[in-house]
């Protein structure tokens, strides 16, 4: 039996989210404890498609399957301005949302929370031949974190060694410009594959993805060096029109 591209990708990529997910989860929630900005930063980037519209299309509207799963509702735009010329550069703007939508549902007399960031970003490509696209960017990446946990109690560390009183308030927002370069392969086996590195210079903090896309799914792995978490696996879904 033929085993299709496609599905070997899906299960790489499942199988990088569902391997160790006890320690990747403790990891998370490590950083999300001592750097919520940080947290909240890479995932805006893991919902961040900045790479140009494929092909012809010039719109595409783009959703990370696993965050929406997760209840981080998520939704990104972006549209081809300008094609590009001998002198000119292909000119694409694009605007991404995520909102963590699973907070409402906690109990508002123990919890008052709300989450959400976005990104609005400008990316210029230049073709390097028929199959490959040079293309880099900027972007400015926001968001704000609230948390107010009502009454934390007592439990302490519950066995872990962290101070879990750190949680009780948070009242963050951050905004950080990020710069961004990569290659786009457009023709193997009818997929398209992608590779970006990035550079948030305020805070000195580097990211890179990787990513294979179908006519309809994305499937790729976000990497930051300094994160407890260093690799972030996602599926996307998106329509190009």
């Amino acid at each position: 039996m033929r085993i299709t591209t496609t599905v070997l990708v899906f299960l790489f990529v499942a199988g990088t989210l569902l391997a160790d997910f006890e320690t990747s989860l403790m990891k998370t929630g490590l950083e999300f404890i001592t750097r919520p900005n940080d947290f909240f930063i890479e995932l805006n980037t893991d919902t961040e498609n900045l790479i140009p519209t494929p092909g012809q299309k010039k719109f595409q509207v783009n959703t990370s399957l696993i965050w929406d799963l997760l209840t981080v509702g998520n939704i990104q735009v972006k549209y081809r301005a300008y094609k590009g010329d001998s002198v000119i550069p292909e000119i694409t703007p694009g605007f991404s949302y995520w909102n963590i939508v699973g907070l409402s549902f906690l109990p508002a007399e123990d919890v008052s929370a709300s989450a959400e960031g976005y990104t609005p970003f400008l990316t210029l490509a230049r073709p390097m031949s028929d199959d490959l696209k040079f293309f880099g960017g900027i972007k400015y990446t926001m968001g704000s974190i609230k948390l107010n946990i009502k009454d934390i109690g007592d439990s302490g560390s519950g066995g872990t060694g962290l101070d879990f009183s750190n949680l009780a308030q948070i009242d963050s927002f951050y905004q950080e410009l990020g710069i961004y370069a990569g290659i786009n392969y457009l023709r193997i086996s009818g997929k398209e594959v992608s590779a970006i590195i990035g550079y948030y210079p305020g805070i000195k903090k580097i990211f890179s993805k990787v990513q294979i896309s179908s006519t309809v799914f994305d499937y790729g792995l976000s990497f930051f060096p300094d994160s407890f978490l260093l690799l972030h696996g996602y599926i996307n879904i998106h329509v190009n029109l």
